[in-house]
């Protein structure tokens, strides 16, 4: 026998012994580490809000996550980072318990842990749009609820209005609204002649934002109603938030406001890049515009309760 002989029965020996201590192998089946969750399985989240709980567990190889069982259809998850979402938000008098089983894998092991979920009651402040029909770009009812917009989720505090002597409380916001003939009559651009002409010139000048002179900001600064004189412009989501979508012509609560046209009223807010314009609330359909600050338009102004 040579030399080269024994040289290959050395060198093939070698190598047996190699792979039966499982060299050449990262996580091959001798690895017995099993991932370790180091993240809580019992947590409460506020209604009305997706974001959920991130897994997170232990071991010396990558991880991946999974979740099934229990209530694991009504989630999203990202198996990389374990990061775990509602996919619609909860609502705490539909459904306030959820469950799942959580596991993380390290591709040879895996660990389970049980997650559970309450979810808490928070107070609804935000009023129903009084929207009840959806419809789709066509103009078509939607009623299978695959159209999820307000029509659909109903959500909010019904809207509730006082009105006495020419002026609305609105008793959820803590807003006082103008409601006299002038809010029919009334009609005042946003900028004086001669601001416009300046703002059009040169949209960085102060001149953008000087509401002096006959304009909307300057009526409701001047205005005296209900025994109170701190009446001011509103802003757009003021505006917005006196909108009843359940009507049109005029799309507002007309058993609580007396006077209203089908018409556009100004906001406080000035178009972002553009401040030659604001934003305005067309009160026929509920729609939100920006049109240029010369223009005279309706007023309907607002202050805070405060007594």
């Amino acid at each position: 026998m040579t030399r080269d002989f024994f040289v290959k029965i050395i060198l093939l020996h070698i190598v047996a012994l190699f792979s039966a201590c499982g060299g050449g192998s990262s996580s091959g089946s001798n690895d017995t580490t099993v991932p370790q969750f180091i993240s809580i399985n019992s947590i409460s989240v506020n209604e009305n809000q997706l974001q959920v709980i991130t897994l997170k567990a232990t071991d010396e190889h990558t991880v991946t996550y999974s979740i099934s069982g229990g209530d694991s259809a009504a989630f999203n998850l990202n198996t990389t980072t374990g990061k775990i979402i509602f996919k619609t938000v909860p609502d705490y008098e539909t459904k306030n318990f959820y469950t799942f089983t959580a596991v993380a894998s390290d591709g040879v092991n895996e660990a389970t842990q049980d997650v559970s979920i309450d979810i808490l009651d928070v107070e609804e402040r935000d009023k129903k749009t009084l929207q009840i029909h959806s419809y789709d770009e066509n103009g078509v009812e939607v009623t299978d609820g695959s159209l999820s917009d307000d029509g659909y989720y109903q959500k909010g505090v019904t809207p509730s209005y006082t009105n006495v002597s020419g002026v609305v409380r609105d008793e959820i916001t803590g807003l006082m609204w103008q409601d006299n003939a002038d809010v029919t009559t009334v009609t005042k651009p946003w900028l004086n002649a001669s601001n416009y002409a300046t703002c059009e010139n040169n949209t960085s000048s102060p001149g953008c934002y000087d509401v002096s002179g006959d304009t909307a900001a300057n009526y409701c600064a001047s205005l005296t109603l209900g025994g109170y004189t701190d009446w001011r412009l509103p802003t757009q989501e003021e505006l917005e938030g006196i909108i009843d979508y359940a009507n049109f012509n005029p799309a507002i609560d007309d058993s609580s406001f007396s006077y209203t046209d089908s018409e556009l009223y100004w906001s406080s807010l000035t178009k972002q890049n553009t401040p030659q314009t604001a934003w305005i609330v067309y009160f026929q359909y509920g729609s939100v515009y920006d049109v240029t600050k010369n223009q005279a338009h309706h007023v309907r102004c607002v202050r805070e309760i405060k007594e």
